[in-house]
């Protein structure tokens, strides 16, 4: 599964994504298994109640952490990395199967609704709880650019990302808000 804005910049194989017998890798960031979005490192630990204040990745993130400490018990969760991610059907259908009332809340929801989750990262986090994924910090590179209103600015930003030689880049919409590209 890869969103609509990604872009593969170099050539990437099945091992990137599945061990060599075909078990999904569900892979985390590598900054202290953190990620680092706008200089601000993040983790998927966040708890409590969505808050129109914060971030919809931050709420989304918050309705995962309660649906799986439902599930299966409090845990420490991490970020997995923003590129192409690796799912088998049977991934999804598992997720849809345990907790189909969030997943369909998120289907109906306007976009980024307070009570969404984050379908992907669900299905990963179950796969992995489930023995049907393995955690990997993954080997591809990935670049992050907000792409905002001023087109200088986000040229700028693309040439930077793509001189890093990213595997995937990602062309993120947010607010003309002056920001330096992510690469992992």
């Amino acid at each position: 599964y890869a969103n609509d804005d990604f872009l593969f910049c170099r050539p990437v194989d099945r091992g990137s994504y599945f061990q060599s017998d075909g078990t999904p890798l569900v892979a985390y960031w590598r900054y202290g298994w953190t990620a680092r979005i706008r200089g601000k490192r993040y983790h998927a630990g966040w708890r409590g109640e969505p808050d129109r204040t914060d971030t919809a990745f931050k709420n989304a993130w918050k309705n995962v952490n309660a649906l799986l400490d439902r599930e299966f018990g409090t845990r420490v969760r991490y970020i997995t990395r923003h590129h192409a991610a690796p799912l088998r059907k049977g991934m999804l259908l598992e997720a849809a199967r345990l907790l189909p009332d969030a997943l369909a809340r998120t289907s109906r929801s306007r976009f980024r609704a307070l009570t969404d989750v984050t379908p992907v990262a669900l299905a990963q986090y179950v796969a992995l709880y489930q023995g049907r994924a393995v955690a990997s910090q993954g080997g591809l590179r990935e670049a992050v650019v907000p792409i905002g209103d001023e087109a200088r600015l986000n040229r700028r930003l693309i040439w930077r990302a793509s001189a890093a030689r990213p595997h995937l880049l990602c062309l993120n919409d947010m607010s003309s808000e002056r920001a330096a590209p992510e690469v992992d």
